[in-house]
């Protein structure tokens, strides 16, 4: 299993290729803008996409699934609860976020926490972590964790726009704080990194974890 990333888009919104080097075969996990540099890179190393996974259904997250889609005729995955937000450039922020096109995303599956999504000789575990939208969900994949716009590098993800909520942003960060052993992190923007390092030096996954502000 090999895991490369794209930042793409104007908000440079991390595209991950997952590739299975045995099947010639990848997963992306969000897909952005730059989707032709995408492609050719596909094209180049003669991969086959299979599937798109969604880690919410914010704009800058998607702007190239359609056209990886048509391309390839891959499945995209996305949550139910955010579902409604791929064909909509007002809840997808899309519109707010001033982009000249917008391209909804018009077949997909929808999944919820504890849903196995099979592809590319991959198992891809979902988690929900809601906080960020209320449809935001992280994967796991072997030594993996896909966090998108839940946690970053030392930080996380705003609550701020339509159905984000701070203090599920909070439960979700101490539900990925208790998730046994060590995972390879890799985020929705910036850079990636480990789930021990976020343990250690996360403010607010360790602000999270603090019993206290569940006594409200």
């Amino acid at each position: 299993m090999k895991v490369i990333t794209f930042p793409v888009g104007e908000l440079r919104a991390n595209c991950h290729v997952v590739v299975n080097e045995e099947l010639n075969q990848v997963v992306l996990v969000d897909c952005g803008g730059s989707a032709i540099k995408l492609m050719d890179y596909i094209t180049k190393n003669s991969l086959t996409v299979k599937a798109i996974l969604l880690t919410h259904g914010h704009y800058d997250h998607f702007e190239g699934v359609s056209y990886v889609q048509n391309k390839t005729n891959c499945k995209v995955y996305v949550s139910q609860k955010d579902s409604y937000m791929v064909t909509s450039n007002i809840h997808s922020l899309a519109r707010s976020l001033d982009y000249d096109s917008f391209y909804p995303i018009k077949s997909f599956e929808t999944i919820s926490n504890g849903d196995i999504i099979h592809e590319a000789g991959f198992n891809f575990e979902v988690i929900s972590t809601e906080g960020h939208t209320a449809g935001s969900v992280c994967y796991i994949c072997e030594n993996c964790l896909f966090t998108g716009d839940t946690l970053f590098k030392h930080s996380m993800g705003r609550t701020d726009f339509p159905t984000g909520n701070y203090f599920d942003m909070q439960k979700s960060l101490k539900m990925l704080y208790n998730l046994k052993g060590n995972y390879r992190v890799y985020t929705g923007h910036n850079d990636n990194t480990t789930l021990q390092e976020e343990r250690k030096f996360n403010p607010y996954m360790l602000d999270a974890i603090d019993d206290d502000l569940y006594s409200y």
